[in-house]
């Protein structure tokens, strides 16, 4: 009598470990989507922000090498790094930083 629980209780066990295994492959599963979700999410802000960052970069490029060529007034440049910083504060409102 007494091997006949030890088989049952054993059995039991066993489907307790493969149902808690079964539960902890789907969480698994759900949190491998969640991340793959978040990384796609982030890498597509970051390109974004990237793109603005690099056009903004590219127009004070330009400011730059325009303003090297013809001599400017000093209040003139501070305008024109004001506007700049203006732009930077506006990229970062569009882009959430």
């Amino acid at each position: 009598m007494v091997n006949r629980y030890r088989k049952s209780s054993t059995k039991l066990f066993m489907f307790s470990l493969m149902q808690q295994l079964k539960k902890m492959r789907s969480e698994l599963h759900e949190h491998r989507y969640y991340l793959e979700q978040n990384v796609d999410q982030r890498t597509e802000y970051l390109t974004r922000r990237i793109e603005v960052l690099e056009a903004c970069n590219a127009a004070l490029c330009s400011k730059l090498a325009s303003s090297q060529k013809s001599p400017v007034s000093r209040t003139s440049r501070y305008a024109d790094s004001a506007d700049s910083t203006s732009k930077i504060r506006l990229v970062n409102a569009r882009t959430g930083s």
